[in-house]
């Protein structure tokens, strides 16, 4: 090999080690962000009991709660109460992750 080849070599592996401690720090450095603990001055507070993984939220206008569980069951929370039948169960792939978000728009029903 020649000196030149030589050299590209090493800083070709030099590089690429770097890639790997650079890309092994973030992912330690956004892992412990992500399980940071709330904010001293918040409360928890049990709204409801008996849901199965919930995801995702969204308080309507009137107080209630809509409330999507991983498997897909989107349920009601009512004065505290979890409605006994999903208002709809949407069908997920196996593996494929959770529902991850509701979106409430107001007056819908009305503009249909």
């Amino acid at each position: 090999m020649s000196t030149g080849h030589t050299a590209s070599v090493r800083r070709v592996a030099l590089t690429t080690v770097l890639a790997v401690v650079f890309a092994t720090l973030v992912a330690l450095v956004t892992t412990r962000g992500a399980h940071a603990a709330p904010p001293p001055e918040f409360e928890r507070t049990l709204v409801a009991d008996g849901l199965n993984e919930p995801t995702s939220f969204r308080f309507l206008p009137d107080g209630r709660i809509f409330v999507a569980e991983k498997a897909g069951a989107i349920k009601v929370i009512q004065n505290g109460q979890v409605g006994t039948t999903p208002v709809i169960t949407l069908i997920t792939r196996k593996h494929s992750g959770a529902l991850l978000m509701l979106l409430w728009v107001a007056g819908f029903g009305a503009r249909r």
